[in-house]
């Protein structure tokens, strides 16, 4: 047979299957558009068309993994927020009162700009009106939606406090804030993290609230300058109750403290290795002994970050085996950009290649997460955790006004953090001997 009919052949069989592949994928599209055209003329309740596709997609994704999912558009804009590490509004948190069921302020400065707190708002302060409108009976959303608005824009917010006999009226301007991803132990009195534990400044301590779009610049700038500042000799860096985020940002921090050696690999639905990702010299922090610790909410690209320090042996984990979260997602926009599609896409396996997702039917034996090193595991109840927790917020709010909590200095809210400072203390203990030795 002539090569140029071979040729033509090849081509003819290529383009029908592609027209196929087309036509498949028109049939089924043209199959979901006619259901929703049928329901939203016919059905005895109107639903509204956008509703009607957030409940179609869903409903795909619930076929899939449990992280796969569907981000509707009056959603989208938080979920970005909370990875990009920016919004519009006060820089405030806000809480019910479990005991009173009182809206309050928690912390007003929750990242940069501090327009809550230079507007004369503070921690513990009760919300009575926003924006002229009686808040008493409202929730921590609904008060977030009322202040949320416009850039450059006032809000009026009336607050009772605490030895005021009359309510406080207060006007905050909206701003565009950057939320902090890299905290220390504290504040100082200029309203910046000090990097360095109160009980023991010869140890710098870093928590990592979320993997995002800022984390790395922050960490990079905060290491930088407690090594110029003589002061990186010990690191604690504390990724509990951190779900995680962008692989890239989880990759790159990774990279920082390792020079060489695999990070992560991730892998298709085949199992083929689809991308490896391998530390670099350049730009790395060495020389000093690490802690990480981990709890059972740490996930994801907390996980990356500890298995890989861990398999390096570039640091000790310290606290309780993590959430076990071995999958990447990407975030697809739809309907125009308004929406989120968020898809699994791939699996990640850490450096010794062991196992890090944990399956539905998988036991506590089965080999999932990220284990702490032995003699390093530091038991947990809920009850315990939701003590830690509660200490720990009440150390970050600035309050220059009241006394600094007991618990920030004796650590006795957090054995793991206590374990993390022993076990460091006593490897600069030993450098220190082996250097009047030499």
């Amino acid at each position: 047979m002539p090569r140029n009919n071979i040729v033509a052949i090849l081509l003819a069989i290529i383009v029908s299957i592609a027209c196929y592949q087309q036509a498949q994928r028109s049939l089924y599209g043209r199959f979901v558009g006619e259901a929703l055209d049928k329901i939203h003329q016919r059905a005895l309740e109107d639903v509204p068309r956008e509703q009607l596709f957030a409940a179609a997609v869903r409903a795909m994704t619930d076929e899939l993994d449990e992280y796969s999912g569907f981000v509707p558009r009056q959603d989208a804009a938080k979920y970005r927020e909370d990875l990009d590490q920016h919004f519009v509004g006060i820089g405030v948190e806000l809480h019910v009162d479990p005991e009173t069921s009182e809206l309050r302020l928690g912390n007003t400065i929750i990242g940069r700009p501090h327009p809550a707190w230079d507007a004369g708002l503070r921690p513990g302060d009760r919300i009575v009106a926003i924006g002229g409108k009686d808040a008493l009976q409202w929730t921590a959303d609904d008060a977030a939606r009322a202040i949320r608005g416009p850039a450059g824009v006032p809000v009026e917010i009336t607050v009772r406090r605490e030895g005021e006999a009359e309510p406080i009226h207060v006007t905050v301007v909206r701003s565009e804030i950057d939320v902090d991803s890299v905290l220390g132990d504290y504040r100082g009195d200029d309203k910046k993290w000090v990097y360095r534990l109160r009980s023991d400044p010869r140890i710098a301590y870093v928590r990592l609230r979320t993997f995002g779009d800022q984390t790395v610049g922050e960490l990079r700038t905060v290491l930088t300058d407690l090594k110029r500042q003589g002061e990186l000799n010990a690191l604690i860096v504390d990724v509990r109750d951190n779900a995680g985020g962008y692989l890239k940002a989880a990759v790159e921090i990774c990279d920082m403290f390792v020079d060489r050696g695999v990070i992560v690999t991730t892998r298709g639905r085949d199992g083929a290795i689809k991308d490896t990702y391998s530390a670099k010299a350049e730009g790395t922090f060495l020389g000093f002994p690490m802690v990480v610790l981990v709890n059972r909410e740490s996930a994801s690209a907390s996980e990356i970050f500890a298995a890989c320090l861990q398999d390096q042996d570039r640091a000790k984990l310290i606290g309780a085996r993590s959430w076990g979260k071995g999958s990447v997602q990407e975030m697809i926009s739809v309907e125009g950009g308004e929406s989120i599609l968020k898809l699994t896409t791939s699996s990640f396996w850490r450096p010794s290649e062991k196992n890090i997702h944990r399956l539905k039917d998988a036991e506590e034996s089965h080999e999932w997460g990220v284990q702490p090193d032995e003699a390093f595991r530091i038991e947990a109840t809920e009850e315990s955790e939701k003590q830690r927790r509660e200490a720990r917020q009440a150390i970050d709010r600035f309050d220059p006004g009241k006394p600094t909590p007991e618990a920030a200095h004796t650590l006795d809210y957090d054995p793991a953090l206590q374990r993390a400072v022993e076990y460091l203390k006593q490897q600069l203990d030993a450098a220190n001997t082996a250097r009047r030795a030499a």
